[in-house]
């Protein structure tokens, strides 16, 4: 069964980072360690690199650990960069035993995990259960606007703050996912009222605040539209499907969702992932723009 390491390692330099991505892949194409596959079809993966994190996949026997740690001392060596395996996790598929969990969790010398964790507030793992995954959001919000209700603030300085900050909150969980818009309402109200209070005193809202969402050239005070917002950066996850194919995110999703047709003609499937929704509900946009950008074809796309 595959499991996950987690290593947060300091800043590299690029060759370093692609030397240990090279001695990953050898190592998975020997069959000495092993990575995960989401779908028939789909791209193997063994290891993954995102903002001063490493994550590697690979089964839970004794010679892939080793393997595994081999790698990374001769990495240690090579960058003079020593990992710090007190805040490396280490995540076990349920199919393993907790003997076992508990076995290689000592053997590496990393804490064992019973979940997977948290990246920018959002969870690896999305169940069918949503309401966890936007808690969070409200309560980053209101303790913030809590705190700043006790103080004397200008009109100008609440618009750096909301701008700056609160509308800022959501925004990695809007490049993943479509929220609802309930959840969308309830923010722009928690802002609007930040907006027209008066150290934590409500006071009447002048203006509606889909016009203060108007850009200043037109007489508003360029605030985001956040249901706009969230469309805008599933967008840009669709236009790189489109003219990316051969991503490692592309290849996933083709594999899982349209084997056998292109992007364009990509339906929603059996089980789709919430993610998988999100990107699907702005594919009209994603034809338009590609027509607008030159790019023939789409028409029959567009009805």
């Amino acid at each position: 069964m595959a499991s996950g390491k987690g290593i947060p390692c300091p800043p590299t330099s690029l060759r370093y980072t692609q030397a240990l991505s090279a001695k990953l892949l050898l190592a998975e194409q020997g069959g000495f360690t092993r990575g995960i596959q989401v779908e028939p079809g789909a791209p193997r993966s063994s290891h993954l690199f995102s903002c001063r994190r490493f994550y590697c996949f690979l089964g839970s026997s004794k010679e892939c650990i080793l393997y595994l740690l081999g790698i990374l001392h001769r990495y240690e060596r090579a960058s003079g960069q020593q990992i710090n395996y007190q805040k490396s996790a280490v995540v076990f598929s349920k199919a393993v035993s907790m003997e076992n969990k508990q076995l290689w969790a000592d053997y590496v010398q990393a804490p064992l995990l019973p979940h997977h964790g948290t990246y920018l507030g959002l969870p690896y793992v999305v169940g069918t259960s949503k309401k966890a995954l936007f808690q969070y959001i409200r309560d980053n919000i209101r303790p913030r606007i809590h705190l700043w209700n006790s103080r004397i603030l200008s009109l100008a300085g609440k618009e750096t703050l909301i701008k700056a900050v609160l509308q800022a909150i959501p925004s990695y969980l809007m490049y993943c996912f479509r929220l609802p818009s309930t959840l969308l309402r309830t923010i722009s109200a928690l802002t609007s009222n930040f907006w027209w209070s008066n150290m934590g005193h409500q006071k009447f809202h002048w203006i509606a605040w889909p016009k203060l969402c108007v850009s200043k050239a037109f007489g508003g005070l360029g605030f985001r539209d956040l249901k706009a917002f969230n469309v805008t950066l599933l967008s840009k996850q669709s236009w790189r499907i489109l003219t990316q194919p051969e991503s490692i995110l592309a290849r996933i999703y083709k594999a899982k969702y349209f084997p056998d047709s292109s992007f364009l003609e990509a339906q929603l499937g059996k089980r789709p992932s919430f993610v998988w929704q999100g990107i699907l509900s702005t594919i009209l946009i994603t034809c338009r723009f590609a027509l607008a950008c030159g790019k023939g074809g789409f028409d029959q796309y567009l009805g």
